[in-house]
């Protein structure tokens, strides 16, 4: 298994991709809290020879994390928790 530092993770080409729609690149990040980051990438290569990117991610100071919060209105946002799309028990067959 991966150990992930804080703040780091890794994205590899999506070797089961079988559709335009399904994304090239697949992986995961361990961020410590939530807010606005800012990326960094650099292309590797694993042991076994597959193309991987490895991410850093960088907290935006608070200055930064104010204005970015400013741009979306928590009136804007979904209710925490809270469906956004009707759902019925009804089976759609």
């Amino acid at each position: 298994m991966t150990q992930y530092k804080p703040n780091t993770g890794l994205l590899g080409v999506n070797d089961r991709k079988e559709k335009d729609t399904h994304p090239d690149v697949t992986g995961k990040i361990f961020v410590s809290k939530p807010g606005f980051y800012y990326l960094k990438g650099w292309k590797k290569t694993s042991r076994d020879g597959r193309k991987l990117m490895s991410l850093a991610a960088d907290y935006a100071d608070d200055d930064k994390q104010k204005e970015e919060s400013s741009k979306y209105a928590a009136s804007s946002l979904p209710a925490p928790n809270k469906p956004t799309v009707a759902v019925s028990d009804e089976a759609p067959f």
